[in-house]
C-alpha cells in the first residue's frame, strides 16, 4: 500500500510538474454538487489560491469582463453538445492574460450531463506577440499607403498586383484598374518592348537600384501625357514568389530647374 501510494505520488508530482512546463491547466466539472476541480497548474493559471473551492461562477469572476458574455454563451452551447473550444481573456492579479479552454462533457443515455473534463491553456505569449504582428503590419501598411513617393508591386510576370495611394494619383489610374495592368502600361510605347528583356534580366539576377541610377527614365499617365522619373527598385521574396517593389518618383520640376540652369 506504501508503495502505491508512493507511486500514485510521484505520478501526480510529475504530471503537476509536466503542465506548469507546457502551461497546460486541467480541471473536472463534478454536476451533482457545482464543483469545478482544477489542477495546480490552472489554480496557478487563474491566480486563485491552490485548494480554494472553485464553482462555475467563481470561474465567471476571474474572466475579463468583456469576455463573460462570450464564455457563457459558449458554455451553454457545450450544454446542448456544441463544441467547447474557445480562447478568451482573464484578471491575474490586475493584468490581463489569455487562456484557450477546450472540454468534453459527458452525458448519461438520458442525454442528461453527469460531468466534464478540460484543460485550460495559458496562450498569453502567443497573443502578444500576434498584438505585436499586428502592430507591425499596421505601421508598415501605413508606411506603404502614405508614402511620400508612388510605390508599385509587380510580379515575375511583370503584372501590378498592389499600389499605394501616390500611385493612383501619379498615374490616373483607380485602385482597381491596376490589378492584372502590366508594368509595361505605365511605360511609353518607344520604351515598353526593350522593359520585358529589362525586366526578365532584372528577375534572373536582381539587386536593389537606388533612385537616380543617372538612367534618363520617363512613365505614362492614363492620359497618354509622359513625365520624367527616378526609380528605385527592390526585389522582395513573399510566400507566392519573388516580387519586384518599384518606387517611383515624378522629377518634372528638378528636370525643368535643370533646363532653366541651362538656359542662363
Amino acid at each position: 500500500v506504501k508503495e502505491r501510494t508512493a507511486a500514485l505520488r510521484e505520478s501526480e508530482a510529475n504530471l503537476t510538474l509536466a503542465q506548469a512546463i507546457a502551461h497546460l491547466g486541467s480541471w473536472h466539472l463534478d454536476i451533482p454538487r457545482n464543483v469545478l476541480l482544477w489542477s495546480a497548474e490552472t489554480y496557478r493559471m487563474f491566480g486563485v489560491a491552490a485548494g480554494t473551492p472553485v464553482t462555475y461562477e467563481a470561474f465567471l469572476t476571474c474572466v475579463h469582463p468583456d469576455d463573460r458574455e462570450y464564455v457563457d454563451r459558449s458554455w451553454q452551447a457545450a450544454l446542448q453538445r456544441a463544441p467547447y473550444d474557445i480562447e478568451h481573456r482573464i484578471i491575474v492579479d490586475g493584468q490581463v492574460e489569455w487562456v484557450r479552454e477546450r472540454a468534453e462533457l459527458q452525458f448519461n443515455a438520458d442525454g442528461q450531463l453527469t460531468g466534464g473534463i478540460g484543460t485550460a491553456q495559458d496562450i498569453t505569449k502567443r497573443k502578444r506577440a500576434d498584438v505585436a504582428l499586428q502592430e507591425r503590419e499596421r505601421m508598415l501598411e501605413a508606411l506603404f499607403e502614405y508614402s511620400p513617393d508612388a510605390i508599385i508591386v509587380v510580379n515575375r510576370e511583370g503584372h501590378i498586383f498592389r499600389v499605394n495611394r501616390l500611385a493612383e494619383n501619379l498615374f490616373g489610374y483607380a485602385k482597381d484598374e491596376f490589378v492584372n495592368m502590366t508594368i509595361e502600361t505605365l511605360i511609353p510605347e518607344r520604351y515598353s518592348k526593350s522593359h520585358k528583356h529589362h525586366r526578365n534580366n532584372y528577375h534572373a539576377n536582381p539587386s536593389s537600384r537606388a533612385m537616380g541610377t543617372g538612367l534618363a527614365l520617363y512613365a505614362r499617365r492614363k492620359d497618354g501625357t509622359e513625365f520624367p522619373v527616378d526609380i528605385m527598385l527592390s526585389p522582395v521574396e513573399t510566400s507566392e514568389g519573388s516580387v519586384v517593389t518599384a518606387v517611383i518618383r515624378d522629377i518634372t520640376e528638378r528636370k525643368l530647374g535643370e533646363e532653366k540652369l541651362k538656359i542662363t
